[in-house]
């Protein structure tokens, strides 16, 4: 499945971006909620689909697509933090823009 598959190549890059900061890995607060956040993408769309009911598999992806809204909104403050650079993020803004 691609959108799964995108998902955990989000969650991945993401988490590959946090232990390349210094400040990030620091800020644990910040760290827990950004991880959790692109952990839960790939997770919820597994388990929507791991359930084979149309409402169920909706239901989880709505809940995917709040974690990936919720995964931008971090990515966006730790490029204001300082912890990431615009160039950083980049590529992962446009994996979380293409659902």
């Amino acid at each position: 499945m691609v959108t799964w598959q995108l998902a955990f190549e989000l969650k991945e890059k993401v988490i590959a971006l946090i232990a390349r900061s210094p400040k990030a890995k620091q800020d644990f607060g910040f760290r827990d909620q950004l991880t959790d956040a692109c952990k839960s993408v790939p997770s919820n769309i597994a388990e929507g689909y791991g359930r084979y009911r149309p409402a169920e598999i909706a239901r989880f992806l709505e809940f995917a697509a709040g974690s990936l809204d919720e995964t931008e909104n971090h990515l966006r403050d730790g490029v204001g933090s300082g912890y990431f650079s615009a160039e950083d993020v980049g590529p992962r803004e446009t994996l979380v823009k293409n659902r």
